[in-house]
């Protein structure tokens, strides 16, 4: 009798002991299988940041000799009076990766439009592009001065079919009639574009 009962127990311990391994292994397992998952995450993340395109974007006011400029208005109400300068942008890509599908959109005082005028589509790491434009600014009737704050939002993608924005912002100073300069300018730090799920 004393010796069923001690197989009980040693059976009951024994099943309690193989349950408990196997919670064990399986937690293990889980714990495995996400550590997987991260480390594939990782390495899609750092090779992704290798083939990342980063753009130096810088507003010159040199242009001395004629050439052909792209017009951007600063606003599309029918002022009278209004004044055109023009500035050069060079944009140079100091990333990695080649940068392709490059365009921009235009956001001025009235609102925001895509634009499809700078004769490329892609850099590659190194290269340089300079862009010459001609911002229309309107005066006031009175020319009174005002503070007209605009900006380019740069679309491109990576050769991983990543896309990314990056806002280039103009602060305009526009005051009597000839008196129109970019007192200030910031460029934004690259931005990822997720895909959206109904996409």
């Amino acid at each position: 009798m004393l010796t069923d009962w001690l197989m009980v127990v040693i059976t009951a311990i024994y099943v309690g002991a193989t349950i408990a391994i196997w919670f064990a292994n399986n937690k293990s397992a889980r714990m495995t299988e996400k550590q997987l998952e991260e480390s594939k995450r990782q390495f899609a993340e750092n090779e992704r940041l290798q083939m990342m395109p980063y753009f130096e974007i810088i507003v010159h006011d040199d242009i001395r000799d004629f050439v052909e400029c792209i017009e951007l208005a600063i606003s599309y109400s029918k002022a009278e009076n209004s004044t055109v300068i023009d500035r050069r942008i060079s944009i140079k890509n100091i990333g990695l990766g080649v940068a392709k599908d490059f365009t921009y959109t235009w956001c001025n005082l009235d609102g925001c439009y895509p634009r499809n005028d700078l004769g490329f589509t892609a850099f590659a790491p190194g290269e340089e592009k300079s862009i010459y434009f001609d911002f229309y600014a309107e005066h006031k009737e009175d020319f009174s001065e005002y503070e007209a704050q605009v900006s380019m939002i740069f679309y491109y993608s990576d050769l991983l079919e990543n896309k990314y924005s990056v806002v280039l912002n103009l602060v305009f100073r526009i005051a009597k009639d000839g008196e129109v300069d970019i007192t200030d300018y910031h460029v934004s730090i690259p931005s990822r574009i997720k895909e959206s799920n109904n996409a």
